[in-house]
């Protein structure tokens, strides 16, 4: 996995946010800035339960072998 600065204080501030609250979070940046792997650094450090949506096929691979939120919205919107 590649390295994190731990030490940097936005990390540590999105680190506490996830471990200490129920909320919801929303990751977006440029290609290239991290994303995957502050997503697969996370998942790997916490205890909580994750779910991780990505709006493409190859986002969601970048992150581990999930499937695109593009896939669930048929399933979402469909009336039981």
């Amino acid at each position: 996995m590649d390295e994190i600065d731990q030490s940097n204080p936005q990390y540590q501030a999105l680190r506490r946010m996830i471990e200490q609250t129920d909320a919801s979070v929303f990751l977006t940046g440029r290609a290239g800035t991290g994303k995957s792997t502050f997503l697969r650094h996370i998942i790997a450090g916490t205890s909580k339960e994750c779910v991780v949506l990505a709006p493409t096929g190859v986002a969601a691979v970048n992150v581990y072998q999930l499937q695109s939120c593009a896939r669930l919205l048929p399933l979402l919107a469909t009336p039981q």
